[in-house]
């Protein structure tokens, strides 16, 4: 039942819980695409504080987390019985559909049309990565050596040792997908969550232009999965480093205040402008000609509220007082951009943006926010940050001052760079991604072409803020400091394509829309069949699938061999043979880093050199002291060592103890 359990760990991973507080705080369904967007976001953030919660309290382990999967269980019971049960009937209209379709084919330009065909090409690009590479495991050093190891910590009930600082968001989820399953040899099921970040930026991409009947977020789309297929090769999109998903939780924390319609972001007198520059200038004082152009281009409907100033002010969400801020979009884009910091560092710098644009957004409607709620606004946002970004901050600068665990800062910002000047460190950043697919011809010009396009959005009022305020710096402090991998300029890489795309003029698309792939659907539906029929062909699809292609015995197996190669895998194997052969009598001290992750050998790994316990000493000479290697000599020499194999520079060494016995 293995398949089937992760299965369920993979739900409970991207839905089950972003579902339930979906419904909890009566989210707004305004649009497909964004509810499931804030379920996945939902889903992950949630896992991530039950598990850190949990491990804290010293409790995380299957008892606990079977509890809480019956918990949610209940929960959605709950819902489907206030919604209709099990009874209710799923109904798909294509005839509708089709209409649809035709109708949004009508609405506008052949070149909208062909930059929304070509973003959906790169959604099925990376769909088809996933799917080449569905049943691996984790290969890459970080992958396996980091990630993964930090997930297999917290699979054993204990905070991660060893993080530099690096936050657990995608760990901790894996390790819950590990805890239903019971075993954290099977990684395929955790691996495969990796790709849908990816995929996930490119449909927030494709909703805005649907949304906002705006071709330039399809060509956003497009420069997004050209970028991301130059810089990442295949096996990295869907691979256990988390660059990608902390760049989808940022752009997801921008898509929610965007795709509000109270936040004018496209008019033709930005709200950007309007809170970043014009404020500054003018003392924070709102014109009221631009509240006033702002609401009748939206064509928003007169309603009695009245602001201080007497302007006409749509209602807020819920709670029916004239406001153009809505507060659950607020928090959610908080949220998302908490969940960047706790993906990776680099999210730190989009929450610091997104908090300071929704405190700009509040003082934009002061005259219809009182100033003791927004105080209260302002706390929620504080309790929202302490929850979910301080707590893990804060946890490991108590570590670090303990000397638990080292901070690593001087490491990656400065020891790494190996003496070069802060224009040096620009210079091997670009000669980096220049020479990412090998030395092509083509890449000094496209390169030059996005770079221009980049200045020419500084120019343009509709997203030079954007350009400014989030690109730029994240550009700047990627050269000096993080420019030894590309893969750390991942935060701004959906900014940047966004920017891009609004350079060119030509695909603005200002056509009507009357309805789309979402909508124009006939009021009279046809018959569909019950919920209870459809979730009882999944089961039944599971359990086919359980008991044939993923036989427990055959999945185990097929993810133990491919670990097995995890490293250096000529080394692993005469390691294997030998343990099949004689066995283990005791710890192994290893200097080859993948000894502690591998099947079997993770039991027996030990970081202390000595000891009567240490059996074993893996050697690997060019990461050995000199010092220790001429100990190593004498011990060999006097008999105490004796070498088992050796293996380029490596060499398996045996220990004896002071009564000169083999141990």
């Amino acid at each position: 039942m293995v398949f089937i359990l992760g299965v369920l760990g993979f739900m409970q991973m991207t839905v089950i819980p972003g579902y339930l507080l979906f419904k909890l705080f009566h989210l707004p369904r305004t649009g497909r695409i964004q509810s499931i967007m804030t379920v996945f976001g939902l889903s992950l953030v949630f896992n991530y504080l039950a598990v850190y919660l949990l491990t804290v309290l010293g409790i995380y382990g299957a008892f606990t987390v079977y509890t809480l999967l019956a918990v949610e269980a209940g929960a959605i019971v709950y819902y489907l019985k206030k919604e209709g049960g099990l009874e209710r009937s799923v109904t798909v209209d294509i005839k509708s559909w089709w209409n649809s379709l035709k109708n949004f084919a009508a609405s506008h330009s052949l070149l909208y049309h062909i930059l929304f065909l070509s973003a959906v090409v790169f959604i099925v690009l990376f769909f088809y990565y996933q799917l080449d590479r569905f049943r691996e495991v984790f290969y890459l050093n970080d992958a396996v050596l980091s990630w993964n190891r930090w997930a297999i910590d917290w699979y054993h009930n204990r905070l991660p040792v060893n993080t530099w600082f690096y936050p657990q968001l995608i760990s901790s989820n894996w390790s819950m997908v590990y805890q239903i399953m019971g075993t954290v040899d099977i990684q395929f099921i955790t691996r495969n969550l990796m790709p849908l970040f990816s995929i996930g930026t490119l449909l927030l991409f494709i909703d805005l232009g649907l949304r906002k009947k705006q071709a330039v977020y399809f060509l956003g789309a497009i420069f997004y999965g050209l970028i991301m297929d130059y810089l990442f090769a295949p096996h990295f999109i869907v691979e256990g480093y988390v660059d990608i998903p902390v760049s989808f939780f940022a752009f997801l924390s921008f898509y929610i205040l965007i795709s509000n319609k109270y936040f004018v972001f496209d008019d033709q007198e930005p709200f950007l402008e309007q809170t970043l520059i014009k404020p500054v200038r003018d003392g924070l004082d709102l014109p009221k000609t631009f509240v006033k152009s702002a609401c009748n281009r939206l064509d928003i409907p007169k309603t009695f509220g009245k602001s201080a100033d007497g302007l006409e002010l749509p209602k807020a969400f819920g709670n029916g007082t004239a406001s153009a801020f809505d507060l659950k979009t607020c928090l959610l884009s908080i949220t998302f951009a908490s969940a960047a910091a706790v993906t990776k560092q680099g999210g730190l710098y989009i929450l610091l943006f997104i908090v300071g644009w929704n405190i700009l957004w509040m003082r934009r409607n002061r005259g219809t926010l009182s100033s003791k709620k927004m105080m209260k606004i302002a706390g929620v946002i504080l309790l929202i940050i302490a929850g979910i970004v301080l707590s893990w901050y804060v946890n490991r600068v108590v570590y670090i001052m303990k000397g638990y665990e080292k901070a690593g800062i001087k490491t990656v910002i400065q020891d790494v760079h190996k003496n070069r000047t802060y224009l040096e460190r620009f210079d091997y950043g670009f000669y980096r991604i220049m020479t990412a697919k090998g030395r092509n011809h083509y890449i000094l010009p496209c390169m030059l072409v996005g770079l221009f396009f980049l200045l020419c959005s500084t120019f343009k009022r509709r997203i030079r803020v954007i350009t400014w305020v989030v690109v730029v710096p994240q550009i700047i402090l990627w050269g000096f400091f993080f420019s030894y991998d590309y893969r750390n300029l991942s935060v701004a890489i959906p900014f940047a394509a966004l920017s891009m795309a609004f350079c060119p003029r030509c695909v603005g698309d200002n056509k009507s829309f009357s309805g789309g792939p979402g909508g124009g659907f006939s009021r009279k539906e046809p018959p569909g069949l019950p919920l209870w029929f459809l979730c009882l062909i999944f089961l039944c699809l599971l359990l086919v699938l359980n008991f044939t292609i993923f036989r427990q015995d055959r999945l185990i197996e097929n993810q133990l061999v491919q670990q097995r190669k995890v490293g250096h895998e000529e080394l692993n194997q005469k390691l294997y043979d030998y343990y099949e052969k004689y066995g283990f009598e005791g710890k192994v001290f290893s200097k080859y880093p993948f000894f502690q992750v591998l099947p079997v050998f993770r039991e027996y790994w030990t970081r202390e050199r000595t000891g009567d316990d240490v059996y074993y000493f893996l050697e690997d000479s060019l990461m050995t002291r000199k010092s220790i290697q001429k100990e190593i000599k004498q011990k060999l020499k006097s008999g105490e060592y004796r070498t088992i194999f050796r293996l380029n520079q490596y060499r398996f060494i045996k220990i004896r103890n002071n009564r000169g016995v083999e141990k």
